[in-house]
Order: C-alpha cells, then structure tokens, then sequence
C-alpha cells in the first residue's frame, strides 16, 4: 500500500506538472492573464508535490529498513550484535530527521519568498500589462482550461479519498493543489467565457482575485513558519508537514454539518420541516449550513420558549397560526 501511496503522488506530480506547462502555454498563446498567473500558482504546487513525494521515499525506505532489522534481531545470535548499536544500523531513518529537521524549513522559507516575489511581480505586470485576447484562440483556451480543470478536479478527488482512507499526511499537500488547481482553471475558463459576453475586463478581474489568493497563501506561509518556532515538539508525535497549507487545504474538505434530526424540526410556529427539506434539496452546501446554524441556535431557545408557553398558554397563539398558515398545503 505504501508504494501505491508513492505512485499516487508521483501521479500528483505529473499531473500538476503537465497542466502548469499545458495551462501557461495555452494561456500565452490565447493571451490571458488569468491563464498564466494560474499556472504561476500550479508550480508552487509542483514544488510542493516533489517534496511531499521524497519525503514518502525516505519515509518508506525508513520502514523497509526497521523491517529488515527487526527481521535480523529475531535470532539469538545477532540479538546480542544488535543491541545498543540501533542508532547506527538505520542510515535511513537519520536521513529522514535530518531531511525533515533542516531541509523542510528551508524549503519553505524559499517557498514563502518565492511567493511574495511572483506576487509583487505579478501585480506590476497586471498594472501595465494591455488586456487582450485573441479571439481565433479564445474558444480553444476556453475548451483546453475546462478540460484540465476536469482532469486534476478527477485526480484530486481520487487523491484526497486515498489519503482520508490511509490516514496518510504526505498525499494531503499535493491533494488540495490539484483540488484548488482544478478551481483555478474552472476560473480562468469562466473568465474567458465571460469575455466572450462582451465583460472585457473578466479576466483581469480573475487574474488579481487568484493574484491575491497566492498573496494571502504566502503570509500564511509566514505565519507558519513563525508559528513553527513555538510549536510544542511532542516525541513520538507526527505533525503535519510545514509546507502544507491550510488555506489550500480548504479545497480538498467539503463542507459538511452533521445534525440531528430533531434540531432540524423547529417547529414552535416559526420553520416547518419541509421547509428545511426543501431548501436542503435546492440550496449551495455553505447556504445549507448557515441554514442549519440557524435552526440549531433556535432549537436551543425550543425549550425556554415552550416553558414560556406553559406558564402563559394563550400567548403568541395568534402568531403562531399566522405564521403557520402560508405552509399548509
């Protein structure tokens, strides 16, 4: 299993690599902005993808090595050879630490520099750079994006259900890129469509809103590797690796709020179920949850409000009827 976790991040690898080169090259030919600075964004993920890949080569090699030497320790012979000199039998799990103790941080700090580099770059450009798109290329952008979109959406997903399944760490930063890479072109796709329905400013207006996403994505970087100093080192703990970022995270989690039943039913004349049910079948899963945030602060009052109802019996009675009546059927 572990050596098919390594394949699905190479796989991760190539993929986001291909769509960067693919997605920057159609971008430039068609001459969309959105198109290269998203493909700007895709090899930051490409860096990411190739270290989270090594790490799992040296983390595999690292387990292939206790194995063997556990496999050596089971006779009585080399049990006393053995003893005491573990330390200097596992050449694999030093190169490990130290990969993970001095290569990571400084891997990530290039990372945050390079970030806000191509950011303050990108910006200048996006300010005297002319907005113009060819129209001859126009439609082939537009189908190219939306397929590539599909592919590392398809890849993504595929990715993130094997990480959840293994409870591997390693799979996640690669994951969330192809999930928020696959967004980044849906995007650009848009804008693109847009400009087709004469909104000539489409994709000027995606290219600074990822712009500045990448920017945010670097002070989140900051504020890790800050964090990262005061950070408690619990022995035998894994943590999450420094590279990976939480803001690209968000794009391989959907939204989901499980409640009960019961909170769902607030009925006390005010929602009725098949309200909720209703607006459940209809509405966007972040609509859905503000919805449901709503119907559990107001179940909470449920039971002051029917205590209320039992000390004063005909209160709100009419209200109640007139609230209830539009829902009937």
């Amino acid at each position: 299993m572990e050596k098919n976790i390594q394949r699905n991040g190479l796989i991760n690898l190539l993929a986001l690599l291909g769509v960067g080169v693919a997605g920057f090259a159609v971008a430039r030919q068609a001459g969309s902005q959105a198109g290269q600075i998203a493909a700007a964004f895709i090899a930051f993920g490409v860096l990411v993808a190739f270290i989270s890949w090594f790490q799992m080569r040296l983390e595999e090699r690292e387990r292939l090595e206790k194995l063997e030497l556990e496999e050596m320790a089971r006779s009585k012979a080399s049990s006393t050879l053995f003893e005491g000199r573990e330390s200097e039998l596992l050449p694999a799990q030093r190169a490990r630490e130290q990969f993970q103790r001095f290569f990571v941080p400084i891997f990530t700090t290039i990372l945050f520099i390079s970030q806000v580099v191509v950011v303050f770059f990108l910006w200048r450009w996006l300010a005297s750079a002319p907005v113009v798109i060819s129209a001859g290329s126009s439609l082939v952008a537009l189908a190219l994006f939306g397929l590539l979109a599909l592919v590392l959406f398809i890849l993504g997903r595929f990715s993130v259900t094997i990480a959840r399944l293994e409870d591997n760490r390693l799979l996640r930063p690669s994951a969330g890129y192809m999930l928020l890479g696959a967004y980044l072109c849906a995007a650009v796709a848009l804008g693109i469509g847009l400009i087709k329905a004469e909104f000539p400013m489409a994709d000027l207006y995606v290219a600074r809103g990822i712009c500045v996403l990448l920017g945010i994505v670097a002070v989140e970087t900051l504020l890790t590797l800050i964090l990262e100093i005061y950070r408690p080192r619990v022995k035998g703990k894994v943590g999450r690796p420094l590279y990976e970022s939480r803001l690209v995270g968000h794009a391989r989690r959907p939204a989901k709020v499980h409640v009960p039943v019961d909170c769902r039913r607030v009925r006390w004349g005010v929602v009725e179920p098949r309200v909720f049910e209703v607006g459940r079948k209809h509405a966007p899963t972040r609509v859905e949850i503000v919805v449901e945030d709503v119907l559990l602060s107001l179940s909470r009052h449920e039971v002051g409000a029917r205590t209320r109802q039992d000390r004063h019996p005909g209160a709100n009675r009419r209200w109640r009827r007139r609230c209830a009546s539009p829902l009937r059927t």
